[in-house]
């Protein structure tokens, strides 16, 4: 059978990347042109944008200690940056995109068999649902090129390397470039 991507871009908002109004990342990120490459290589309906955008009635435990991430909220939407991606928007409540939220049916109904993650935070969100994307059986292919972790770069090179020590086989850190290939090789 031949594999069916998604792509799914994670957390790349104003209040994430933007801190107290100063980017994290370097204005200049090359993730930021990975993720709009790779989003052109694939239909509309295999491309998620997931953002944290929480209310109180979620119950979320990320809702009680952090003060981002609130539905509707300007700084919960998605970065500058990223403005021309068509994508899906999947609410997110919790670190992982899967926790209560309609992601595993959207990739099912697109028989989607991998996962292409990229965003931020290498180290938490991104593993988060790498993880729970591996519970559920899908192969997870992390571009390492486009994520980056608020933590920098050992956060980001501590990210993947747990991601590599979970996921074994069901996963790949792979390059943008290498990404491309894939899709196109499928």
């Amino acid at each position: 059978m031949a594999a069916v991507f998604a792509l799914i871009v994670i957390d790349m908002t104003q209040e994430q990347v933007y801190i107290d109004g100063i980017s994290f990342l370097p204005e200049n990120w090359s993730g930021y042109t990975n993720i709009l490459k790779l989003s052109k290589l694939l239909p509309t309906e295999r491309v998620f944008d997931s953002r944290l955008w929480m209310t109180v009635a979620d119950n979320s435990s990320l809702f009680e200690i952090y003060e981002s991430g609130r539905e509707n909220s300007e700084g919960a939407e998605r970065v500058s940056h990223l403005q021309e991606m068509n994508a899906t928007f999947v609410k997110k409540v919790q670190y992982s995109i899967f926790y209560k939220s309609e992601m595993e049916r959207l990739l099912n109904d697109q028989g989607v068999t991998d996962i292409l993650l990229t965003g931020i935070h290498t180290d938490y969100c991104v593993l988060a649902s790498a993880l729970d994307a591996f519970y559920r059986k899908f192969k997870v292919h992390l571009v390492k090129d486009a994520c980056a972790s608020l933590n920098g770069e050992s956060g980001h090179s501590r990210g993947i390397d747990q991601f590599e020590m979970f996921l074994l086989n069901y996963g790949t850190v792979v390059s943008t470039e290498e990404a491309v290939k894939l899709i196109q090789f499928k």
